[in-house]
């Protein structure tokens, strides 16, 4: 609000459209999408069976005992990357899948 000079009840849609910022939610999403494609060792349907099943080509989340870890952002990094399509989820570098994302 203060960049744009907006007053307190004034919506910050348009001025983040206009500055090209992204706001905390997705810049959250965007940056452990990106870090999950590219560092992190991915499990899918296809490396545990070879059956054609419905979610074959989703990528599975680690297994744990409690409630507690399906709250950790590795989790989250899971979730996020099986709701991409398939076209997004298959960028070939991290620049394309960045520009492809925002």
């Amino acid at each position: 609000r203060i960049i744009a000079r907006l007053k307190f009840r004034e919506s910050c849609k348009e001025a983040f459209k206009m500055l090209q910022i992204l706001t905390l939610p997705s810049l959250y999403i965007l940056e452990t999408t990106l870090f999950c494609i590219f560092k992190c060792p991915l499990t899918s349907g296809r490396d545990i069976h070879s059956y054609d099943t419905r979610g074959r080509d989703t990528y599975r989340a680690g297994r744990y005992r409690t409630g507690v870890f399906e709250h950790l952002p590795s989790q989250a990094r899971v979730r996020f990357l099986n709701k991409l399509p398939d076209s997004l989820r298959n960028a070939s570098t991290p620049k394309v899948l960045k520009s492809r994302l925002k």
